[in-house]
Order: structure tokens, then sequence, then C-alpha cells
């Protein structure tokens, strides 16, 4: 392993994500100093917090997940549920910000979001529970039951 940019984080790094579409460009959630993205490989990294304010401090970023065509990124945190944004937008632009799509979630601990690129669902695991959301819709989060399956 090579350290990539290290120096940029003053906390525990809990998650990344490769853009596949784009593969420069890597994406960082941390504890406590939120999140962070870097075009060039990982080797200059730049926040970008806004709309992610808890309480005065930028949110625990457990999660990550990229929608297949490169049109949301989706972020879980440990305490204000999940957040999307359009990473082909300018992260300058001060018009923009991460949006939050909680409506249906019981609980804003998120601890996993994993994208089901086949059916086009986000899929979320959260203290209570998992819950799917179509990424095409802008729909509620709806529970999955124990025990459920696809088949």
């Amino acid at each position: 392993f090579t350290a990539m940019g290290s120096s940029h984080f003053a906390t525990d790094v809990l998650c990344l994500l490769v853009d596949t579409t784009t593969p420069a460009t890597t994406y960082a959630g941390t504890a406590d100093v939120g999140f962070y993205h870097a075009s060039d490989g990982g080797r200059n990294w730049s926040a970008f917090n806004r709309g992610l304010s808890v309480q005065g401090f930028n949110a625990t970023i457990t999660s990550l997940a990229l929608d297949p065509s490169g049109s949301a990124l989706y972020i879980g945190t440990l305490e204000a549920g999940v957040f999307s944004i359009d990473p082909r937008e300018h992260w300058n632009d001060p018009s923009t910000s991460w949006a939050p799509i909680n409506a249906g979630l019981t609980n804003n601990v998120v601890h996993l979001l994993v994208m089901e690129e086949s059916l086009g669902i986000l899929y979320a695991g959260t203290a209570t529970g998992v819950f799917t959301r179509p990424i095409r819709c802008r729909w509620r989060w709806n529970a999955r039951p124990q025990g459920s399956s696809d088949e």
C-alpha cells in the first residue's frame, strides 16, 4: 500500500469509493470532518460539506454509493441519514449542496449503503433494519421485512 494524501485527513477515513465512470475520481468519508473528493487519483483532496452540518459539526460519513450512470452520489451518515448530490456539478458552485433523502427511514443512523445496479435499487442498512429506494424515483425509503428475499 502507498499513502495517498493522508496529511489532508485530521481523522479516520471510514469509507472510500472510486468512480468507475471516471477512475481518477475518488471519494472519502471521514469521522467528524465529513466528505472529501479528489479528481487526480487521490493525490489532492478537497472537502465538500455544504448541507452536512449536524449540530454545528460535519457529519460522520459511514458509507458511499454511486449511481451506475454517475449522476448521483449517495452518502450514509452516523447521525443524519442519507444525502445525495450530482457529482457532475461543479463542487465549487455556491448553489450546490448535499440534499437529505430520508423520507421513510425510521432511524438516521446509517451503517451501510449498497447500490444494486441491475435493478437500480439503493439499499440502506440502518440501526433499525434494511431499507430500499429506487434510484430513478424520488420516492420514500421502504422497509425490507426481516427474512424477505428477492426470489
